[in-house]
């Protein structure tokens, strides 16, 4: 039996990782490997994932070799495209788009781990507009180019904030926030929509791969949102 202390074993998968694993095993015996397995529960109609350490039988089978901190990584990008999915499946464009906001709002407050403040502003001339979100009350109206949603609003692009106390002219809304992340909302046909906003009483909550995950989300709310809220 070979020991393996200071890594994990991962099924094999289709990932950027997998350019960085070592395969192990042997295809001519059967040998046993402690190993990461996924453990999977219900959710309403999703799937969610955690890890368990179990010992399989591994019998004509190839394995990846994980660093300790890669089946994290590993879980993380697999929780977003979950999320993206299970959103687009919620959501129906032939909802109004306060509807549509409402119950992506809920869901999204759901799922995500570590945030205390979800919701989305919208665009009306130069200000942006508190809609629906969930966490305590907001800046009802925030001007375009002022704190991060103006700023994101203004420049079209996604902005991660590691330490609010730290950006210029940052709007309080929740004395807890400690970071944020404003994604712009842009529509097929490139106007503005408004903004997603989510804020973590946590400093430097939100990771590249979080981003990368809410620009998924973005991109299935684009789908869903028609004119009239």
């Amino acid at each position: 039996m070979q020991t393996l202390n200071k890594h994990h074993l991962l099924p094999r998968v289709t990932t950027p990782e997998r350019n960085r694993a070592v395969r192990s095993g042997n295809s001519n015996k059967s040998t046993q490997q402690h190993c990461t397995k996924l453990r999977k529960w219900e959710d309403k109609s999703s799937m969610i994932y955690s890890t368990r350490l179990r010992i399989i039988e591994a019998n004509d089978a190839q394995w990846i070799l994980f660093s300790p901190y890669e089946p994290k990584i590993f879980l993380l990008k697999m929780m977003w495209q979950q999320i993206s999915a299970d959103l687009d499946g919620l959501l129906d464009s032939n909802d109004r788009t306060v509807t549509t906001l409402a119950n992506a709002a809920a869901f999204l407050c759901s799922r995500i781990p570590r945030i205390n403040w979800l919701g989305f502003y919208f665009l009306d001339g130069n200000h942006l507009y508190l809609g629906p979100f969930t966490g305590k009350p907001a800046c009802t109206s925030i001007e375009v180019g002022k704190g991060v949603c103006g700023t994101s609003a203004l420049i079209h692009e996604v902005i991660v904030v590691p330490n609010v106390d730290q950006f210029p002219g940052h709007i309080a809304c929740d004395e807890d926030s400690r970071s944020e992340i404003v994604l712009p909302i842009i529509l097929p046909n490139g106007d503005l929509f408004g903004v997603l906003d989510v804020d973590s009483a946590e400093l430097s909550r939100f990771s590249d791969d979080d981003k990368a995950g809410l620009e998924a989300v973005v991109s299935v709310l684009r789908t869903k949102i028609v004119a009239k809220l």
